[in-house]
């Protein structure tokens, strides 16, 4: 039952939950050993995606045609054309579509540099892209695009809006990067494939592990699989969503799922401030600490034909004293996912309130 203090002091209350619990788990793993790790099956609505770096995989000429790819696909369409062969001067534009009177240009960001100066340096590309359009006038259009593997990032979209009200062009200016690519990408499976399909030699690819947006949950900026509480009011368990590829000539099917937990060092996290391709379902599991690594028979089993994305959700919540709490310590999770003739993928190590795996105490200020 919900008090009225909790319905007024929800932020409150979850931080004092959150105190009691770490001293229980304490006192738990002596009294309890039987300690339960609940994972829980409804449709979700959207994700926060987090960036998947497979552009590796490609190099810049690649990441032009795959670009050009996408905007057909999306814009129904074949009109969107590589501007030159590789190695010419292209004024100023990579892809164009007299149909659409659209202008593409590609950077291609290795992300060697850090972000400030990968964030600068698109800045200026994107000025001296549009400059150079402009000048050489070989083509007219409405919408200029700036589009890179450096993440969707707002800094970049608002400036691509504030120089078009500086200079007064008239046309659009925006800038798209590859988070956003991703997500067309998976409303696309027969691009993904094309220009990812095998490139691992992976037959049943994981291609992204994300967090719901439903729930407190929310990514460690700039760090890969890392997540923490932000203790909002939102489901307190964090929803973890997994996109594969099945890139078999044949129909697999997803069989069971295992997972291991290892605790770190406890800490003290910070409080941070604050379609697509459908997912198919969430899974319960609960989690006996005492037997190491469990499995959970996926049921339902999920089938999937030759050549298909697909995504699922498993939400997890740790339960002790007869009570469901969301992890609360540093720790990290290890899944594996078993589907049919012998097929075994395994995913990143995902962390849990914590941006390190280092194994020993430390004091972290909130991002």
């Amino acid at each position: 039952m919900i008090s009225e203090f909790d319905n007024k002091c929800p932020q409150l209350f979850r931080l004092i939950r959150v105190t009691a619990s770490m001293t229980l788990c304490l006192i738990g793993r002596f009294l309890f050993p039987s300690n339960l790790l609940r994972i829980s099956l409804v449709f979700l609505p959207k994700i926060k995606q987090m960036e998947i770096k497979t552009y590796h995989a490609i190099n810049g000429a690649q990441f032009q045609d795959l670009v050009a790819d996408l905007f057909n696909a999306r814009e129904n369409t074949n009109t969107y054309i590589i501007s030159g062969r590789s190695g010419q001067f292209q004024g100023g534009v990579d892809i164009f579509s007299g149909e659409k009177r659209t202008a593409i240009e590609c950077k291609y960001k290795s992300l060697t540099q850090g972000t400030k100066k990968v964030r600068e340096s698109l800045k200026t590309e994107l000025r001296s892209s549009i400059s150079n359009a402009i000048f050489y006038g070989e083509i007219k259009f409405d919408h200029f695009i700036l589009v890179s593997t450096y993440s969707h990032d707002k800094v970049l979209q608002d400036y691509a809006l504030e120089l078009k009200e500086k200079e007064n062009y008239p046309f659009t200016i925006s800038y798209i990067g590859w988070d956003e690519i991703q997500k067309w990408l998976f409303q696309y499976p027969h691009i993904l494939e094309r220009y990812f399909g095998n490139i691992h030699g992976a037959k049943v690819e994981l291609v992204g592990v994300n967090m719901a947006d439903n729930c407190s949950w929310v990514p460690y900026p700039s760090t890969l699989n890392a997540f923490k509480d932000t203790l909002s009011e939102k489901c307190p368990f964090p929803i973890f969503d997994f996109s594969f590829v099945n890139h078999l000539s044949k129909t697999i099917v997803l069989r069971s799922i295992r997972l291991r937990k290892k605790d770190l060092q406890s800490g003290l996290t910070g409080i941070p401030h604050a379609s697509l391709l459908e997912p198919l379902c969430k899974y319960i599991f609960r989690f006996n600490s005492s037997l190491g690594e469990n499995i959970l028979l996926a049921n339902p089993p999920i089938t999937v034909p030759p050549g298909q994305a697909f995504r699922f959700q498993v939400e997890v919540s740790l339960s002790y004293l007869d009570e469901d709490h969301a992890p609360d310590n540093r720790c990290i999770f290890y899944f594996a996912f078993d589907f049919n003739s012998d097929i075994t993928v395994i995913a990143p190590d995902i962390l849990i309130n914590t941006k390190t795996d280092d194994d020993f105490l430390q004091l972290s200020v909130a991002d």
